[in-house]
């Protein structure tokens, strides 16, 4: 349980190809697509995590990560699938369904806060 606790809260829920569908299904989503080489995702990951351990810690996953940046073809079909351009991007789902881009903060407080918003 206590591998689980980090590597799924502490460290943010991490997707993949696969099971993003899934995931991203039920609720509020923000879904960080990122690449582990990409700087300016190494510059959002501290705060994305701080607030990934907050906001899924209450029980259902609400923040989700998912590495696009090894260019497989099941990444390389999501990037097209959602328009990803660069990296970072994070897009925020309704229920599975892509509602917008995410162009709020990037700060833990930002992420944190989006999920408290009506």
């Amino acid at each position: 349980l206590a591998y689980v606790r980090h590597n799924y809260l502490s460290e943010g829920f991490e997707s993949s190809p696969a099971s993003l569908e899934q995931d991203k299904m039920s609720g509020k989503k923000l879904v960080l697509f990122y690449a582990d080489w990409c700087g300016h995702c190494k510059k959002i990951k501290p705060a994305w995590d701080e607030a990934a351990e907050k906001v899924n810690a209450e029980g259902e996953t609400k923040m989700i990560k998912i590495n696009c940046g090894g260019k497989s073809d099941e990444e390389k079909e999501l990037m097209e699938k959602y328009k990803i351009e660069g990296y970072p991007t994070i897009i925020h789902f309704e229920d599975g369904v892509q509602a917008s881009v995410y162009e709020q903060g990037r700060e833990a407080g930002d992420f944190v806060s989006f999920f408290s918003e009506n």
